[in-house]
């Protein structure tokens, strides 16, 4: 809660945050870079509506 005061008080209405989430890593694809569509199922299934990656 203090987290999201803390964007608010900083980050333009459009710039904050709407839910924030804690993982102990994110994984990663044969040559090192981050997983996005790992990381969009993981969301998923947490029950968190994850927006589409351009």
């Amino acid at each position: 809660q203090s987290l999201l005061a803390h964007c608010a008080d900083r980050l333009a209405g459009f710039k904050r945050p709407k839910t924030i989430g804690f993982a102990d890593g994110l994984p990663r694809t044969a040559s090192g870079t981050v997983d996005r569509d790992a990381v969009r199922d993981r969301l998923l299934e947490d029950g968190i509506d994850a927006a589409e990656s351009p």
